[in-house]
């Protein structure tokens, strides 16, 4: 996110524990980076980032910018910059204005994918007492006469019959899913009347004023290798980068799947705007 989406929504909901000097700190402490190793990725690449964006050996969320990086990434970096782009250090310090190659949640070491199951949950089942209950669904959460929470209502995951049981809280119960409230008669009256769920509580704003960004994606030939000949099952070329992948954890495969050069900006440069229109 960026430090003004994250300010907007901290001012919307009057409550600035979601301000960007507040939250910023957490994401910083979840993610341990992984700089680009110049051993397997073509130095050509050339990223820059922002070390201050992250504290070393942190996490336990990986991140980095994977092990591969397809060569156009440097050649669209610099049609970026020629469009009127500004480049920056990474996109990882709440500024997106601008182009710079994307990280993700991957870890280099292994060229696999990190993950709030592999980091967090793997990490809480090996160091913590938790108790994982999978195949299984929360269907609503349970209240006493105070309109306090005591449990959640479960569904397992079973072919042969339903069976669902009660899980009790003997502090708090803490949701990951928003819906679960309005299932559990916590929302707006007359939405919930309608679905034929008792009122608990009538708060009007539950489920309500969901915003999104528009997001599109426009593919052009270019005369560069790309991950096509993966696609296109070449078995040659395929048996060379399953063989990097394997024994050095690098080549096409160990690729975090696109970012090599990222853009974005808030009013269109003129050589965009005028492409734009050609295209509509």
């Amino acid at each position: 996110p960026t430090a003004g989406s994250l300010n907007r929504w901290a001012d919307l909901v009057g409550d600035q524990a979601w301000a960007w000097d507040n939250v910023y700190p957490f994401f910083k402490k979840s993610c341990n980076f992984t700089p680009p190793n110049y051993e397997k990725i073509s130095p050509s690449a050339n990223i820059s980032f922002d070390p201050d964006a992250f504290i070393p050996n942190a996490g336990p969320l990986q991140v980095s910018y994977g092990n591969y990086q397809y060569p156009y990434g440097t050649p669209f970096s610099r049609g970026l910059e020629r469009l009127g782009f500004r480049s920056l250090a990474g996109i990882n310090s709440g500024e997106l204005i601008g182009y710079s190659a994307a990280t993700s949640s991957a870890d280099a070491r292994t060229a696999t994918r990190s993950s709030s199951e592999t980091a967090f949950l793997q990490d809480a089942a090996q160091t913590t007492g938790i108790k994982i209950y999978p195949n299984a669904l929360a269907k609503s959460i349970l209240f006493d006469n105070n309109k306090r929470a005591t449990g959640v209502v479960v569904q397992a995951a079973s072919a042969l019959q339903n069976i669902t049981y009660t899980l009790s809280a003997s502090r708090e119960v803490v949701l990951s899913a928003g819906a679960l409230l309005m299932v559990s008669g916590i929302g707006p009256a007359a939405t919930l009347r309608e679905h034929g769920i008792p009122v608990l509580a009538d708060l009007p704003g539950v489920g309500q004023n969901e915003w999104d960004q528009p997001w599109m994606a426009l593919s052009y030939k270019a005369n560069t290798l790309t991950g096509t000949q993966i696609a296109a099952q070449n078995v040659d070329y395929n048996e060379e980068v399953v063989r990097q992948y394997i024994y050095n954890q690098s080549g096409p495969l160990s690729t975090i799947g696109g970012g090599e050069a990222t853009g974005a900006f808030l009013s269109a440069p003129a050589q965009i705007t005028l492409l734009i229109k050609e295209f509509l």
